[in-house]
């Protein structure tokens, strides 16, 4: 799954993820489109807060994923 589809099957908006994570809306919309990007440290924050396992997320670009999952 991408970050983005994790973040709205939780109910997050990108403002609680940012608050959450301590980054900003910015860097949240960097790396729902490019997760190659994401800091190891994010990553661990986010499998927490989703309740899923790394290997869950999909690392690379979300234009990918949406392109290889329709």
């Amino acid at each position: 799954m991408t970050l983005r589809s994790a973040r709205e099957m939780n109910g997050y908006s990108m403002e609680d993820i940012a608050v959450v994570c301590g980054i900003t809306v910015e860097d949240v919309k960097m790396y729902e489109e490019d997760t190659r990007k994401m800091p190891f440290d994010l990553a661990k924050k986010a499998k927490r807060l989703f309740r899923i396992n790394i290997e869950q997320i999909f690392v690379g670009l979300e234009s990918e994923y949406v392109k290889n999952h329709r």
